[in-house]
């Protein structure tokens, strides 16, 4: 299989584009993903989902959080977001945002709930 990062790299050169990502392009592998994201499920009725997310950029050591709380229809309930401005890592970031998740979560007085 050709390597399409290289297909890339010769675009952009007859194009006159030249680009740091070209170069970071040449060593990275190409691999099918290992897990194809599903579609939301929903929590029993009178539960609520919980899903947390984070990011991280190691460059600037900085990163950010998300949370959502949605009803067993699809709605949303509440939700919040913070950005860190000194991140140490990926692993940090995501478990805050699991504790932010846990934090909404009581605030808002659900007892009932689904993780994801």
């Amino acid at each position: 299989m050709p390597n399409p990062c290289l297909h890339k790299i010769r675009l952009r050169r007859r194009l006159q584009f030249h680009h740091v990502e070209d170069l970071m392009c040449l060593e990275a592998k190409v691999e099918k993903p290992t897990r194809v994201p599903g579609r939301w499920t929903r929590p029993q009725e009178n539960w609520v989902k919980v899903s947390t997310d984070a990011s991280f950029l190691a460059a600037s050591s900085t990163g950010a959080e998300g949370v959502a709380i949605r009803d067993s229809d699809g709605r949303l309930l509440s939700a919040a977001a913070r950005r860190y401005v000194h991140a140490p890592d990926a692993l940090t970031g995501e478990a805050l945002a699991a504790r932010n998740g846990l934090l909404l979560v009581g605030e808002q007085g659900y007892d009932k709930l689904f993780w994801s």
